[in-house]
């Protein structure tokens, strides 16, 4: 069985909230222990994910304080299920925590924030979310924040780009070693980040979004996105979310592998991986559990993609951005 890396899961929000859903262990969603073992899974990025809508009726200050209570709470969900499955799953802090997770396979627990709002132009935020684990931080949801703006359908938004302290976060993110996600960000945003990273040579994730040319949705990435993140040494995870994938309503292999080969085609086949976003979609899916995992990697054989280019999709190209991000 092939090991795989999947770069955006909701699944710790689902167990914090979720009366009865179950733990990290076994679970009624998309993604638990007993699944990830049985699908193949070496690295699982697990992201803590915060509305601000929630708390759109407080204050701007007040809004993000309390998002910014919220994360502190699911972070310590987080660890407190990986303590308890010590046996089975083990946090990452560095690239050396894989190969010795690995070589006692154990699975590889990546700490993220989809949220990037919740720093509240406090650079102080950062360093804690560093010292707690936290690796990867998609730098916004849906909503304007003291990063950027969000990707949208309205042009003139979509336009903009980093905030003066989104452009100084992404500088202290790369110095600390964090992975900066731009899912969810503009156009603009996009493509402050490409520039940073191209200026540095360090490389940055789309942790879970499609191809645009195949679907026309905003927080898919066009042609020319797609090159840089392949020019860029960068990586974009396929996301299994049936709006980014086609018109039916329903998430079927056949259309993951159709994105997963044309990405791998414009961007370049060590730029592509899987960035489920399980536990955090609602779709009608043919991969509804993360043991059916297997499934997508033998369609790609029978796509035609060889051995050495599926074992790169599946967990060598975000192994790779680890190593040269998170030191």
């Amino acid at each position: 069985m092939r090991p795989y890396a999947d770069m955006h899961c909701d699944t710790i929000s689902k167990i914090a909230y979720i009366p009865g859903n179950g733990g990290l262990f076994e679970n009624k969603g998309h993604i638990d222990l007993k699944s990830l073992n049985k699908g193949g899974c070496a690295v699982q990025f697990f992201a803590c994910f915060i509305d601000a809508e929630v708390h759109r009726e407080h204050s701007e200050n007040e809004l993000w304080d309390r998002c910014w209570q919220s994360v502190n709470g699911l972070i310590d969900v987080y660890e407190r299920e990986i303590e308890i499955n010590e046996n089975f799953i083990r946090k990452v802090q560095c690239a050396a925590d894989i190969d010795n997770n690995m070589k006692y396979e154990k699975i590889s627990a990546v700490l993220a924030i989809e949220e990037g709002g919740i720093i509240n132009e406090d650079m102080e935020r950062l360093w804690a979310l560093y010292k707690r684990g936290v690796r990867l931080i998609t730098l916004t949801w849906n909503y304007e924040n003291c990063i950027g703006f969000p990707n949208s359908t309205n042009a003139e938004c979509m336009r903009r780009g980093l905030k003066p302290f989104g452009v100084e976060i992404i500088e202290e993110m790369q110095r600390l070693g964090m992975i900066v996600d731009v899912s969810h960000l503009s156009d603009g945003g996009f493509w402050d980040v490409a520039s940073a990273s191209e200026k540095r040579g360090i490389p940055f994730a789309v942790s879970h979004s499609c191809a645009r040319a195949l679907k026309n949705h905003p927080r898919n990435l066009t042609d020319s996105m797609l090159r840089v993140v392949g020019q860029t040494g960068s990586v974009v995870g396929v996301n299994f979310c049936d709006q980014f994938l086609n018109d039916t309503g329903y998430s079927d292999i056949d259309s993951i592998v159709r994105h997963i080969i044309y990405m791998v085609n414009t961007a370049g086949s060590e730029s592509v991986g899987f960035g489920t976003d399980f536990d955090g979609i609602d779709s009608r899916l043919e991969i509804d559990k993360a043991d059916k995992m297997p499934l997508l990697i033998d369609a790609l054989g029978k796509a035609g993609l060889s051995a050495a280019v599926i074992d790169k999709i599946c967990y060598q190209n975000v192994l790779r951005v680890i190593r040269e991000v998170i030191k």
